[in-house]
């Protein structure tokens, strides 16, 4: 499934031409997320299980990116995770739910196939994900740059 990688990245490649180069950030992540989705969904992906789980860091146009493929055979989740960088996920295929805690407040999301969300770096979740599920996530590597406090 090495082409499944290699369309990811021509896609983000893509991407980026069409994304501002001043966008930098979550925002940068927020725009890469409505590109990614809608070449995506074109994606003919005929096994999902054929995605292996993967990790690469690369850079496009001086933005550093981890990008992680996953996909679960079992159902996972992870409690009180902080987010070491600004992150977006994508569903692939399955079922990802989130609660993002703040102070007091809460909020859930679930996130079905072709979905998507971006969260800022020091964000706190917890999260699940279904089994038989695939997740792409894009950490941004990049220093945080103060602007978008």
């Amino acid at each position: 499934m090495e082409n499944f990688f290699k369309e990811i990245d021509n896609f983000i490649i893509e991407s980026n031409k069409e994304i501002n180069e001043k966008i930098l950030g979550i925002n940068y992540l927020e725009k890469l997320k409505f590109s990614l989705i809608k070449r995506i969904i074109d994606l003919n992906i005929k096994s999902y299980e054929e995605i292996k789980n993967f990790q690469e860091v690369k850079e496009y146009n001086n933005i550093k990116l981890s990008i992680t493929f996953n996909h679960y055979n079992e159902a996972l989740s992870k409690l009180k995770t902080s987010l070491a960088n600004d992150n977006l996920c994508i569903v692939l295929r399955g079922l990802k739910t989130l609660k993002i805690t703040n102070n007091q407040d809460s909020k859930n999301f679930t996130l079905f196939q072709n979905m998507g969300i971006t969260l800022p770096s020091k964000t706190i979740i917890n999260e699940s994900v279904a089994k038989q599920s695939t997740v792409i996530d894009i950490f941004n590597l990049n220093e945080n740059l103060g602007i978008e406090k």
